[in-house]
């Protein structure tokens, strides 16, 4: 069961993009490509990997499979065909002698990264600069509301201080 490996492997290079940006981001998906001599069974790759990424900041994320077909050309007529495993021979003249151009493949052909909205500034979402007192220190008005300056100008006062 080498697939949680392959799980494993697809989960350290994504987290690793991940932490390489600059921006708070999330992944919504992984898209593979699979050649169908790879040797993965992509029913037990699809079982595992909701189990595999349920306590990890992937948890959310779709996986996409792409299988490729093997494909193949016979080294001594030429000919090229599509093989469903590695002894197959070559429909034309029966040679075993193939270099095989397509089906071995297990790579990350895209990873689809969401930007995570930036976390509100402290202090009730006001920038830095002006997060202040609305009373500064003034009694507050009858009823118990405020005191001293209206909002605006003590923020018109705030802004010149700063």
């Amino acid at each position: 069961m080498h697939e949680l490996s392959i799980i494993q492997s697809i989960l350290e290079s994504t987290l690793a993009v991940v932490q390489d940006r600059s921006e708070t981001c999330t992944v919504d998906s992984i898209d593979l490509q699979v050649g169908a001599l790879a040797g993965v069974e992509l029913s037990t790759l699809e079982f595992l990997w909701p189990a595999a990424v349920g306590d990890t900041p992937l948890a959310d994320t779709k996986l996409q499979i792409e299988q490729l077909p093997g494909k193949a050309v016979c080294s001594d007529c030429g000919k090229s065909f599509n093989i469903g495993f590695y002894y197959d021979p070559c429909p034309d003249c029966g040679s075993h002698f193939l270099n095989i151009t397509q089906g071995e493949e297990l790579r990350i052909k895209s990873i689809t990264l969401v930007s995570a909205p930036s976390p509100p500034p402290q202090g009730g979402g006001l920038p830095p600069n002006l997060n202040f007192d609305w009373n500064e220190g003034k009694p507050p008005l009858p009823g118990g509301r405020g005191g001293g300056l209206t909002a605006p100008q003590r923020l018109k006062n705030q802004m010149v201080k700063n």
